[in-house]
């Protein structure tokens, strides 16, 4: 099994906090010549409207309800479109803030994915899809009494088949 930590999937929620994180990962690539797979994933919601109106109505009187509301939904859709197209433009800037981070005869760019559903499952399939054989994640500052790792973190590493590093962001007193 191949541990050179040459592709690397970096998934983030956009903080703040994730910023450390991706400089490690960019030292990482540097040092191993690699790449890196930046993702974000718009959650979806546990139980989808869709499912709840064919419950509440059936699914003959659904498929009237779309049928007469198509436009607005064509128009949630491209919401959802551009939600997605400005998550891309967040991440090719934190890419492009870090620039300056990448070694001399670097020339391998990031690769930018953006999806839509369950985080923890999507961070999963992602590594398995792109062949990663790292995944490196960002826990969040937060108040003494809250944990430094989420349950989606957690459920990560649980669950994943490659190795998953978890870089605090910086102000954090390790112990």
């Amino acid at each position: 099994m191949n541990r050179e930590n040459k592709n690397i999937l970096f998934a983030t929620d956009l903080s703040n906090d994730c910023r450390d994180a991706y400089s490690y990962a960019l030292n990482l690539a540097n040092t191993y010549q690699g790449n890196i797979t930046l993702l974000h994933v718009i959650a979806a919601q546990p139980v989808s409207l869709e499912k709840r109106i064919k419950n509440l109505f059936g699914e003959a009187r659904y498929e009237e309800i779309m049928r007469e509301h198509e436009q607005d939904a064509r128009s949630i859709l491209i919401g959802k479109r551009k939600e997605s197209d400005l998550v891309k433009a967040a991440l090719n800037k934190l890419a492009e803030d870090f620039s300056a981070l990448r070694s001399e005869g670097s020339v391998q760019e990031d690769k930018i994915l953006v999806k839509k559903g369950d985080v923890v499952e999507e961070i999963i399939n992602t590594a398995q899809e792109q062949e990663n054989d790292l995944i490196i994640l960002s826990s969040h500052a937060s108040s003494p009494q809250e944990s430094y790792v989420s349950k989606t973190i957690q459920d990560v590493i649980r669950r994943s088949k490659i190795p998953v590093i978890v870089v605090p962001p910086s102000g954090i007193v390790q112990l």
